[in-house]
């Protein structure tokens, strides 16, 4: 649960960016990714009996990816369309390819290129805090049940009766 708070904080911390923004908060996204993942995986494969752990590693592992993937790809969409509609109030800059060319141009990005760089990653982060709100809030409301470990030693044995 700590590592989950901290990749929330660090979201929300990241929420505020600017082109000052220390790298902490990306230090500190990896810190929680680092103690969630490997516990992760081993509270789904203490709860099952041995024949079913293949299974339910390669899903863990199938749903992360996958999650991962539709994650990325939604927020870098939200993040491009804010960072373009942010763009087209730079002086000689309306698209990212333009952008692009311009620091290519020139020694420093143009007046208010930084800002709206800053906005798009400031609302992606935004997004992402509030999906690792709700996952945070699920994570804690999970119910408890005996584990199919603990309900295998409860029975009783055949041979006995």
């Amino acid at each position: 649960m700590i590592g989950s708070a901290c990749i929330v904080g660090s979201f929300v911390a990241a929420a505020f960016w600017t082109p000052a923004t220390s790298l902490v908060v990306i230090v500190l996204v990896a810190f929680g990714m680092g103690t969630v993942t490997p516990p992760l995986l081993t509270v789904i494969q203490n709860h099952l009996r041995s024949e079913q752990m293949g299974l339910a590693t390669s899903s863990q592992q199938f749903f992360r990816q996958l999650g991962g993937a539709i994650g990325v790809s939604m927020i870098g969409f939200i993040m491009n369309a804010l960072i373009r509609s942010q763009l087209a109030a730079v002086p000689g800059v309306s698209t990212l390819g333009d952008l692009q060319r311009a620091l290519f141009k020139a020694d420093t990005a143009p007046t208010g290129a930084a800002e709206a760089l800053s906005h798009g990653l400031s609302a992606a982060f935004v997004v992402s805090a509030l999906v690792g709100s709700i996952a945070l809030y699920c994570a804690f409301n999970i119910p408890q049940f005996a584990t199919a470990r603990d309900a295998s030693s409860e029975m009783p044995d055949p041979t006995t009766d």
